[in-house]
């Protein structure tokens, strides 16, 4: 994932004080400092430095966008977008985002061209079923996608719900945008679960909590279900099990599309949640495209 635009902005003018602190104070030729792989830019020093002594040494962010591609620089960075777009600019992902931004426009349209009498005959939202860490509903680019939630994760120490509309780690949050980016008028309904991180420093999520997640992504009707994180199988009874099982049989019944994570786990690999081909498969990759050890 890409480093914000606020946090990249941070850096650079944090460079930019180190820099002038060394700065020499006599007039010199001009001086650019560019960041960039395959684009440069510079700038010339302006008359005032000249006159003022000083040596004016700017500090530019280029991102290299590939062969055709016109770099980004921090006024352009991450807009229209997120956050969550990797540097490295793959062409196929650059293709979606455009498709989107095209759909987006096209529905805005006619959704403007409606008569009144023809609205309520168009069809329902598209809803997503978020189980994750929970998503950062408020303040965030995906505030006007989310219609509700609810949580299953359990705080152990208070006994109580940890709300469903923070992100304990941030991944929701980073999947909702990524979601939103895809299909712009996409409704979330984000669902947290406890994700739990083992010794080797792994996470993933109890199969109980995870059944009972999708048994409330069906109560909400609910036309899609992700579930981004391994489940754990290992340390699940054979009724966890078997209720996430029946959950996710129950899902696809009800024409639900799944994406369930994958994972190497022998035992999880013999279950009917690995073994089902009711459910598209999905894992983490690396910047590359490759998959990830």
């Amino acid at each position: 994932m890409a480093e914000s635009p606020d946090w990249v902005s941070a850096c650079l003018a944090e460079f930019r004080q180190r820099i002038a602190r060394n700065a020499l104070t006599e007039a010199d030729s001009p001086v650019v400092v560019e960041d960039g792989e395959n684009d440069n830019v510079s700038k010339s020093k302006d008359s005032s430095d000249i006159e003022s002594g000083r040596r004016h040494i700017e500090i530019y962010f280029v991102q290299g966008r590939g062969k055709g591609q016109n770099p980004e620089n921090l006024h352009t960075f991450g807009q229209p977008r997120p956050s969550v777009e990797s540097r490295a600019g793959y062409r196929w992902r650059d293709t979606v985002y455009g498709f989107a931004d095209i759909l987006k426009q096209f529905w805005d349209r006619s959704v403007d061209g409606f008569r009144p009498d023809m609205r309520k005959h168009t069809a329902g939202d598209v809803v997503v079923a978020l189980i994750d860490d929970g998503v950062d509903a408020y303040g965030s680019s995906v505030s006007a996608n989310i219609i509700g939630g609810k949580s299953v994760a359990f705080d152990k120490g208070t006994n109580m719900l940890n709300p469903f509309y923070v992100s304990e780690l941030g991944h929701g949050t980073v999947m909702a945008e990524a979601i939103k980016r895809v299909c712009p008028m996409v409704k979330i309904y984000p669902i947290r679960v406890n994700i739990d991180s083992s010794e080797s420093g792994q996470s993933s999520v109890e199969a109980r909590s995870v059944a009972l997640a999708v048994e409330t992504a069906i109560n909400r009707n609910a036309n899609i279900i992700l579930i981004p994180w391994p489940v754990e199988v290992t340390k699940s009874s054979p009724q966890d099990k078997t209720l996430l099982e029946i959950m996710l049989s129950k899902a696809y019944n009800r024409n639900i599309l799944l994406f369930l994570p994958s994972d190497r786990n022998e035992e999880f690999q013999s279950s009917l949640i690995s073994r089902s081909d009711e459910a598209f498969r999905i894992g983490e990759a690396r910047d590359d495209g490759g998959a990830a050890r």
